[in-house]
């Protein structure tokens, strides 16, 4: 129930912005960053096990740096296909943006999951909608 597209911050903030059922809330600073805790919750008058569990699934942290409100990294929970009551914790750094094509993108992707880095993503070039015209969707 987290953000699927986690390498790419726009589509992240996107989430954040466009579901005015999100609960955002600011947490504090964090090693210079802004924190915020945002997820999904249950419509329900009287709060379950089943409301607190779907709200806890869909909790995504968003670190932002204070001087260009760039996402610096995300962290968020993911679960094995057979128990969505153990969480694997999931952190992913975005760092050294640059202006590319007219839009900001970071070239450098870090995922890490249980503490480990597992995926190290250096980004050469940003091409923004090529080769799709509006009649493929």
């Amino acid at each position: 129930m987290t953000d699927p597209a986690w390498c790419s911050p726009v589509l992240v903030l996107e989430r954040f912005l466009t579901n005015t059922a999100t609960v955002v809330s600011f947490v504090g600073t964090d090693d210079g960053l802004a924190h915020f805790s945002a997820y999904q919750p249950v419509p329900s008058e009287t709060p379950t096990a089943s409301t607190s569990l779907v709200q806890h699934l869909s909790q995504i942290e968003l670190y932002l740096d204070p001087k260009t409100f760039l996402p610096a990294k995300i962290s968020f929970n993911t679960h094995p296909d057979n128990n969505v009551l153990v969480d694997l914790p999931v952190l992913v750094e975005f760092s050294n943006y640059q202006r590319v094509n007219g839009i900001t993108a970071p070239m450098h992707i870090k995922r890490y999951m249980n503490g480990t880095l597992a995926l190290d993503i250096q980004v050469e070039n940003v091409t923004v909608n090529s080769g799709l015209s509006s009649t493929s969707f």
